[in-house]
């Protein structure tokens, strides 16, 4: 377990270590060449203490992953099953508490930057527990996908429901060079209410109420 622990003014138990290593932006990649890198039941915990008292704590449990090969222009099997959960109290003591269970698989390629190429993933990410302002959101599911080749995003997307019933999706595509990186996507999204929002916004302690989002945005890189 690794536990990282942030102030009020933005230092952490690991400021001191990360100003220690020396500066190296030049600095060439590792060369990694890795079979079956496989990590289970580990967990990053992140508290983070508000200017306000109040406090915010994300944990990410990687309860098993496995990666048939990680390196530079190596493609494998990716096997994921993890979960996210988030806590927040108040300052009168009041807590709220949001689970998330994530689970992927496809196959998952690098290129020589150690960026995606020749990647299809599909997942499922699903509310386990919601309690406070985000209650509602009990009964949330989403199904993930992405595919992506050399110079293009072929889709991303998210689509949404809660109890059988639509609860909204986005979907980017375009082409995209990610070692330049250059790029033109669109991002289209229909009816992102509080549900879909929140699953983002809990993480930094935004609560998005009755925003809903209709429309698209292009991107150009």
């Amino acid at each position: 377990q690794v536990t990282i622990i942030e102030s009020e003014d933005g230092t952490s138990n690991l400021s001191s270590w990360l100003e220690s290593l020396p500066p190296s932006p030049d600095s060439p990649l590792p060369i990694l060449d890795l079979n079956d890198l496989s990590v289970e039941n580990g967990k990053v915990v992140l508290r983070k203490q508000m200017a306000d008292g109040s406090r915010n704590q994300v944990e990410l449990a990687l309860n098993k992953i496995n990666i048939a090969k990680v390196g530079q222009d190596l493609e494998g099997a990716l096997n994921l099953d993890a979960g996210i959960n988030v806590l927040q109290k108040a300052v009168d003591g009041e807590e709220t508490n949001l689970s998330l269970s994530l689970k992927l698989d496809g196959d998952l390629g690098l290129n020589a930057d150690l960026l995606p190429k020749n990647s299809t993933v599909t997942g499922q990410i699903k509310v386990e527990n919601a309690t406070g302002a985000y209650s509602d959101m009990v009964g949330v599911t989403g199904a993930l996908s992405l595919a992506i080749q050399p110079g293009n995003l072929e889709n991303v997307s998210l689509n949404m429901t809660r109890n059988g019933q639509s609860a909204g999706n986005i979907q980017v595509k375009g082409p995209l060079d990610l070692a330049t990186p250059e790029g033109r996507m669109v991002a289209s999204f229909e009816n992102l209410n509080r549900q879909f929002l929140n699953l983002a916004g809990a993480i930094a302690g935004i609560d998005f109420k009755e925003t809903v989002l209709d429309g698209s945005l292009t991107m150009t890189l």
